[in-house]
């Protein structure tokens, strides 16, 4: 067996694979975690309402991964998470999914991944972006144009981020879409988690309490 198979296969043992969703105030981030979930956990605001102003965590157990989502609030809104840190003492399998919402990249966005960069910048080690409302590449006529690489190249910064530190990305589409495709996309994020832990597991056996409590310490001053 090869050890990113025994790694993938020992997930159950070692708790949930962990995704925590960060993002600014309509990005999508619940959206995208009810895809994940499978079911609607996650409460989505539209429009001027109000958006998450909490940490919440929903979990999902199926005979392949048992994976627990954390929606966080958006950059803009302030609320303790002391709550949290104490579930999260034991936490390990953690990724991150920086939430960007296609054809809408604020400076509320591109002050978020400053701050990242700036104050938490350890986790891009074990971050991802995901792209979310896929169907706004139609915005693009030719057929052929309706890519995200083409979409990325009208915003340098974002782009610049993700080269920069090597991320990897992935695309969604929250709404209007076939059953079969978003079980094809949630599978494909899935993966691509159990990748990104099995690179950083491999060069730090696993994650620390203390580690987890700093990450998160850091973010609470940054973003909340």
């Amino acid at each position: 067996m090869t050890y990113y198979s025994y790694f993938v296969s020992s997930f159950n043992r070692n708790g949930p694979l962990t995704i925590i969703l960060i993002g600014t105030k309509g990005s999508g981030k619940s959206s995208a975690g009810n895809c994940i979930l499978e079911q609607n956990r996650f409460n989505v605001f539209v429009g001027t309402k109000i958006g998450t102003t909490e940490l919440q965590t929903e979990r999902k157990v199926n005979s392949d991964t048992d994976i627990c989502v954390i929606d966080t609030p958006g950059i803009r809104d302030i609320e303790e998470v002391n709550s949290i840190l104490e579930n999260l003492k034991e936490t390990e399998n953690v990724v991150y999914a920086i939430i960007i919402s296609i054809g809408r990249y604020t400076t509320l966005d591109k002050h978020l991944l400053y701050e990242i960069e700036r104050n938490c910048e350890h986790i891009l080690k074990k971050s991802f972006v995901l792209f979310t409302r896929r169907n706004e590449l139609k915005v693009y006529e030719n057929p052929h144009e309706r890519t995200i690489d083409n979409w990325l190249k009208t915003v340098q910064t974002l782009s610049k981020f993700i080269d920069s530190h090597q991320l990897q990305f992935r695309v969604f589409e929250n709404v209007d879409v076939d059953s079969l495709s978003k079980a094809e996309q949630v599978r494909d994020v899935i993966e691509l988690c159990k990748e990104i832990l099995s690179v950083t597991v491999s060069t730090s056996r696993e994650t620390s309490k203390n580690n987890i409590i700093i990450e998160f310490d850091e973010m609470k001053k940054a973003f909340w």
